[in-house]
């Protein structure tokens, strides 16, 4: 004590055996790293052994009081559930969704996506909202295409979103038996470059109807739904599907999200993420847009 001894754990090595006639010698691959040849260590004293004696028992606390459960690394978890060498199976979808947990991003806004009328939203009201986004370090992406006009093309354009027709894209779609009702947790399947991916969602909410319009008049309608990201997902944010009937008769289709990286990987590469982003929306509106036209065609 006030000495400056220090205490070195060094180990304990056996002899090895004699190798017998007509035997190779013992490989000296085996020994022990850093020691000598032969040399078998005994282990470091676990925790049980160095953890102080109780006052009350006069023991030691046993090895499983000692030792906690480490909990997996997410960026483990997250590459093993996500990158597959073919498309993913139900199977592996439902497995990853399993394991996805809640959603990953602040719980107040839950549900900011929401659309919040038909009426024509001006470009001060959109950049307001988009500008309380970015102030929480979100990426704000915005994808709007004109459909047509008319309650017909409202209908003809609600019906893709609900068979998940706007999302098949060849190399990005959901399983279009997944009902769109709130609560709902599935899996977006894209390929990117070698692997595929795949990313867990669950429907935050449900829009049908007038989307809040008080006028009174009868005119406009919205039929949307937005999906969070879960744990393990790439990104944290929220995007949102949605058709439109503004009060001048007008059917809009519009993509809208906001993200930011939830993993290194996304991280590394978010200039990349965010063009992805930007031509997935795009692709979608031109997936509706044809769907649209077929079933106007079938009507004629």
């Amino acid at each position: 004590m006030g000495h400056g001894l220090e205490m070195e754990w060094r180990p304990k090595c056996a002899f090895l055996p004699q190798a017998q006639k007509g035997q190779a010698a013992p490989d000296l691959i085996e020994k022990f790293k850093g020691g000598r040849p032969g040399c078998t260590a005994s282990p470091p004293p676990t925790a049980a052994a160095t953890a102080p004696v109780s006052h009350r028992t006069g023991r030691r606390p046993s090895l499983s009081q000692c030792q906690q459960p480490s909990p997996p690394s997410p960026s483990l978890t997250t590459h093993l559930t996500l990158q597959y060498p073919s498309r993913p199976s139900q199977d592996q979808q439902k497995s990853c969704l399993s394991a996805a947990g809640g959603f990953n991003y602040d719980a107040p806004l839950h549900g900011a996506s929401r659309t919040k009328s038909v009426a024509k939203l001006t470009a001060q009201d959109t950049e307001a909202s988009d500008k309380a986004l970015i102030e929480r370090g979100f990426f704000v992406n915005r994808s709007r295409v004109l459909v047509g006009s008319g309650t017909t093309t409202f209908n003809h354009a609600k019906s893709p979103i609900l068979s998940w027709k706007h999302l098949a894209l060849g190399w990005a779609n959901v399983e279009q038996d997944t009902p769109v009702k709130a609560g709902t947790r599935f899996c977006i399947c894209y390929k990117e470059l070698i692997p595929w991916v795949m990313l867990p969602l669950q429907i935050a909410y449900v829009t049908d109807g007038n989307g809040g319009n008080s006028s009174g008049n009868g005119k406009g309608g919205v039929f949307a739904f937005g999906s969070g990201t879960l744990q393990a997902h790439l990104l944290a944010g929220e995007e949102r599907f949605s058709v439109q009937l503004d009060e001048d008769d007008q059917v809009w289709y519009e993509v809208m999200s906001f993200s930011k990286p939830a993993h290194i990987l996304s991280s590394l590469g978010y200039p990349y993420v965010q063009l992805r982003q930007r031509h997935f929306a795009l692709q979608s509106g031109q997936a509706l847009l044809r769907h649209v036209a077929s079933r106007s065609k079938g009507t004629r």
